[in-house]
């Protein structure tokens, strides 16, 4: 079955987030464990023809983990007990 994605999620079976729009395959179990998680209706069936026929489900594209940086410059420096 091909779902739409009507809402972004999380999509901890493929690991990635799916953003409005995003078409992909799955079974009926799964199309309804998404929409009863709690969060509302997050996908709707999309009707295919024979010409519409999803040959590979989109991958959403993985969120950029931000990278911190250190900052530069003097050390701080510490009181020594006497």
């Amino acid at each position: 079955m091909v779902i739409k994605c009507i809402k972004r999620f999380r999509d901890l079976d493929a690991g990635i987030f799916r953003e409005e729009g995003d078409t992909f395959e799955v079974t009926e179990e799964r199309y309804q464990a998404i929409n009863t998680a709690g969060y509302g209706q997050l996908v709707e069936k999309v009707e295919e023809t024979a010409s519409e026929a999803v040959s590979e489900p989109q991958k959403a594209t993985p969120k950029p983990v931000k990278q911190t940086t250190r900052r530069r410059g003097r050390t701080k420096k510490t009181e020594t007990a006497e």
